[in-house]
């Protein structure tokens, strides 16, 4: 009885659980520079966003808060953008360590209250960002970026942005590995001591 006590002890103490996060969220949904009907769309140009949030870093997600460099320079709001085997962050673009948002020379990066401007992004043909990343210039440049707005992560962003409703937010917890913490491995590595101890015995 006491050797099994010892080995569910051991199995619990050494193997690192997923534990949901719930300060940080994740959401994922596609963009692309023809998305807003503006031209001939090509999947090709499509780019998968991945957009981290930890309310532990910000007042609150919303429009104004979007708005603020702080926000996105501390780590609040991260921003992936991948696209033909690569990833950026568009937090990299950011010029603006506070105060409103701004990717200076390189273009802008519009949030408004409407669906069809929330996440719009437009680089400049030379944009250092887009350049020194390498990115194309069919998904990045020749089009301003929209995300298609029927995509249910975005509407569920959104309305929490706009509305200030955040019981969608258990929905988009992010689930990360956390490692064991030390007293969990000074209990395994007890119950490994007492467990080999017994077999001597």
């Amino acid at each position: 009885m006491k050797s099994k006590f010892l080995k569910t002890i051991l199995a619990f103490a050494l193997i690192s659980p997923v534990l949901a996060h719930s300060e940080n969220y994740a959401f994922n949904f596609n963009a692309n520079p023809r998305a807003d009907g503006s031209g001939a769309l090509s999947i090709n140009n499509d780019i998968a966003f991945k957009l981290l949030v930890s309310t532990a870093l910000i007042p609150s997600i919303s429009i104004s808060t979007l708005n603020r460099s702080e926000y996105w320079k501390n780590g609040g709001f991260i921003l992936e953008m991948s696209h033909n085997g690569k990833t950026v962050r568009l937090n990299d673009a950011i010029i603006s360590p506070a105060g409103p948002l701004k990717l200076g020379n390189d273009g802008f990066f519009e949030i408004y209250s409407n669906i069809d401007d929330f996440f719009d992004i437009d680089f400049h043909p030379g944009a250092s960002f887009v350049d020194n990343n390498g990115l194309s210039y069919d998904a990045f440049v020749y089009g301003q970026i929209d995300v298609y707005n029927n995509q249910e992560q975005f509407q569920d962003f959104f309305a929490i942005a706009t509305t200030g409703d955040t019981s969608d937010l258990k929905n988009y917890v992010l689930q990360v590995p956390e490692p064991p913490t030390v007293g969990m491995w000074l209990l395994g590595a007890m119950a490994l001591f007492y467990s080999r101890k017994q077999k001597k015995a």
